[in-house]
């Protein structure tokens, strides 16, 4: 998505937003004001799809940072087969849950 985006001012909403919306079909749309960008307008959806995206790459930052840890020595790995992993995620008591703290990473082993 790194084409040139679309382009309306306030006054383009205010006058006929129905115009403004139909071209979020095409994409963002930069909104402007006295010609300098001030907002861009985009669907739900893409909004959506933006934020999940961004979690997941935070996620796998999270994830590569406590990897590096573990291979300087900082942390421990805890190596957890399929089925004791299975088991920790059932158990109902919030106590199993906190077993393995979030400093500690797991692994699943078959």
């Amino acid at each position: 998505m790194n084409k040139l985006p679309q382009m309306a001012s306030v006054a383009d909403i205010r006058n006929d937003h129905r115009k403004v919306f139909a071209m979020l079909d095409q994409g963002p749309v930069l909104i402007s004001s006295r010609s300098k960008p001030v907002a861009v307008m985009l669907t739900p959806v893409l909004w959506d799809s933006i934020v999940e995206k961004l979690d997941d790459a935070e996620d796998l930052i999270d994830a590569l940072e406590e990897e590096i840890r573990i291979l300087r020595g900082e942390r421990k790995s805890n190596i957890l087969t399929a089925e004791e992993l299975d088991a920790w995620l059932d158990e109902d008591s919030e106590d199993a849950r906190t077993q393995t703290t979030t400093d500690e990473r797991i692994l699943v082993s078959n």
